[in-house]
C-alpha cells in the first residue's frame, strides 16, 4: 500500500510539472505546498479506491468458492496477487480428488465462470500424448496442460458438476499412465 501510494504521488507530480511545461497551469511554480498536498490528496484517493476494488473483488470471488460444486470438492482455496495494489485478485481452489491434485482457477466474465482445471502432475507428459489429450479431449495450455470449462451458475449450485468433470479428467490421466504429483512436492 505505501509503495503504491508513492507511486501514484510521484506519478501526481509529473503530471503537474508536465502540465505546467505546457501552460496549462502554473500550480507547481507559485504554489508549491499546494501542488505537494494536491499530488498526496490524488495519490491517497487512488490507493483507497484500488484496495477497496480487491476488498469487493476478494468478496465475491469468497461468494464464487460457497457455491456448492466448490464446496462438495473441500480444496483449499488460494488467492494470489493480493500484495499488489495494480494487479487483479485471482482465486484458486488446490487439492486432491481421488489419486490426483488438481489446481482450479476462477475467471468471472459478464454472465458465466470459466473454470481453469490443471492437473498436477509429477512428470510432463510426452509431447505426442499431450497431442492426443488436446485433440481429443479438448485440454489447452495455460501454464500446465489443463482444460478450460465454462460453467454458469445453475452449473456451480449442482454438487456433482465438478466432481463429475475431475472424475472424467482423472480416467483419462489414469488411462495413460500420468504420475500424479507427490503431496510433499505440492508442499514446497
Amino acid at each position: 500500500m505505501i509503495r503504491g501510494l508513492v507511486q501514484f504521488y510521484i506519478v501526481g507530480l509529473g503530471i503537474l510539472w508536465i502540465f505546467s511545461l505546457i501552460g496549462f497551469s502554473n500550480l507547481l511554480k507559485d504554489n508549491k505546498l499546494i501542488s505537494l498536498v494536491t499530488c498526496l490528496i490524488f495519490a491517497l484517493f487512488i490507493v483507497s479506491g484500488s484496495v477497496l476494488f480487491k476488498t469487493l473483488q476478494h468478496f465475491t470471488l469468497s461468494k464464487t468458492f460457497d457455491k456448492p460444486a466448490f464446496r462438495s470438492l473441500n480444496f483449499l482455496n488460494i488467492i494470489n496477487d493480493s500484495g499488489n495494489i495494480l494487479k487483479h485478485i485471482n482465486g484458486m481452489l488446490m487439492g486432491k480428488f481421488k489419486h490426483y491434485h488438481f489446481r482450479i482457477k476462477v475467471v468471472k466474465s459478464f454472465e458465466n465462470y470459466f473454470l481453469e482445471i490443471v492437473p498436477m502432475l509429477q512428470n510432463s507428459m510426452a509431447p505426442e500424448i499431450e497431442a492426443i489429450f488436446v485433440k481429443k479431449f479438448g485440454y489447452c495450455y495455460f501454464s500446465h496442460l489443463g482444460k478450460e470449462v465454462e460453467a454458469s451458475s445453475t452449473d456451480l449450485n449442482n454438487y456433482a458438476f465438478l466432481s463429475n468433470i475431475l472424475s472424467e479428467m482423472e480416467d483419462q490421466l489414469y488411462a495413460y499412465n500420468a504420475t500424479p504429483i507427490a503431496r510433499e512436492s505440492i508442499l514446497k
